[in-house]
C-alpha cells in the first residue's frame, strides 16, 4: 500500500522563489504571515469538512515560511444556509515568535482569487497570489 500527502501549494515556482528570498536574507526575519484560501464548495459531509479538507494546504504554506506553530486560536462561522463551519479565522504564533493569520471560506470564491499569502519580514515582504500566478516582493 502507498500513502501520499498531496499538499501541492508549496511546490510552485513562486514558492521556490519566495523561499530563495528568505534564504538570501532579502526579507529578513519573518515577522508575520497573512494567509487566505477561499473556494466555493457546497460539500457538507461533516461539521469540520472545511477545515479538514481545505486548510491543511494553507497551514502547510504558512509552516513553509514560518516554521513550527506553537499556539493556535480560531473562530468559525456557518455561512447562510450552512450546517458546517464554512468560514474560519485562525491566529497562530510560530515557535520563532512570529505571528500569522489564516482567513478561509467555502462560501467566498466568487469574490476572491483562490489563495493569497503575504510574508512580512524585518527587511521586506513578498506576496504570492493565486498559488502560483504571481510573486511580488519589496525590500
Amino acid at each position: 500500500m502507498l500513502l501520499g500527502v498531496d499538499l501541492n501549494h508549496r511546490f510552485t515556482p513562486a514558492v521556490d522563489r519566495a523561499k530563495q528570498l528568505l534564504a538570501e536574507g532579502t526579507v529578513g526575519e519573518v515577522l508575520f504571515i497573512n494567509m487566505a484560501l477561499w473556494i466555493n464548495n457546497p460539500n457538507e459531509s461533516t461539521p469540520w469538512f472545511h477545515m479538514r479538507a481545505l486548510h491543511p494546504h494553507s497551514i502547510d504554506v504558512m509552516r513553509t515560511f514560518g516554521g513550527s506553530i506553537r499556539c493556535v486560536q480560531a473562530f468559525m462561522y456557518k455561512g447562510p444556509g450552512r450546517t458546517i463551519w464554512s468560514n474560519a479565522s485562525v491566529n497562530v504564533q510560530f515557535a520563532s515568535g512570529a505571528i500569522g493569520h489564516l482567513t478561509g471560506s467555502y462560501d467566498a470564491s466568487r469574490f476572491h482569487p483562490i489563495e493569497r499569502c503575504e510574508v512580512g519580514g524585518s527587511k521586506g515582504r513578498f506576496v504570492i497570489e493565486n498559488v502560483f500566478q504571481r510573486l511580488s516582493s519589496s525590500t
